[in-house]
């Protein structure tokens, strides 16, 4: 008997597969079946490699269900604004996901430490490079600047739930901080390629 793993619909992306098998009617994705004995070998083509999602070295089944999760994880992200998440992400010190209390230290400490060192030397006083944010030897005004408006960023951010959005993250395929339609486009290519080195 062979076997058979779930796969997107081919004809919902626009190109034919030539698959064969039977899915139950209860399906409510357009679903195809593949052959799961068709691998090829990354090795014999390059060009597949970007399909060894997993880095075994074979474009296979485990590959396609990481693609599969992507694709989920592009329709459920649809729409999402990354950029807020992404700017707050390194205010959360304690890394539960949540920029609160527990982080407020960190940017405590920056204070602190700027309030200590506004005018002096890394050189006179080495535990202030810390706050010399310029990296320029000393911690002045242009310090100042970067310092305030991390501080002003803290508080924006303050009580921002990351999780949600963070976990999108890996959907934003084009890189410009939004889940949208060039996301699809990436991963509409990343299916083909993954297609013709299955099959």
């Amino acid at each position: 008997m062979r076997s058979y793993v779930l796969a997107l619909g081919c004809a919902f992306w626009g190109f034919s597969c030539g698959v064969e098998g039977e899915l139950p009617s209860e399906l409510h994705e357009p679903l195809q079946a593949f052959d799961t004995t068709r691998q090829a070998l990354t090795a014999d083509s390059p060009k597949c490699a970007a399909s060894d999602l997993n880095g075994d070295g074979v474009v296979g089944v485990p590959d396609f269900t990481i693609l599969s999760g992507l694709y989920y994880q592009l329709k459920q992200c649809y729409g999402e604004d990354l950029t807020e998440a992404l700017a707050c992400q390194e205010f959360d010190d304690n890394g539960d996901g949540v920029v609160g209390g527990p982080d407020f230290s960190a940017i405590l400490f920056e204070s602190q430490a700027f309030n200590a060192c506004f005018g002096k030397t890394v050189a006179d006083m080495p535990k202030c490079a810390v706050v010399d944010y310029t990296q320029d030897g000393i911690v002045g005004g242009p310090d100042f600047t970067i310092f305030s408006t991390r501080y002003h960023t803290f508080v924006g951010c303050f009580g921002t739930d990351l999780n949600d959005a963070l976990a999108c993250v890996p959907a934003d395929l084009s890189g410009d901080g939004v889940v949208g339609g060039p996301d699809f486009g990436i991963f509409r290519q990343m299916y083909q390629t993954f297609l013709a080195c299955f099959g």
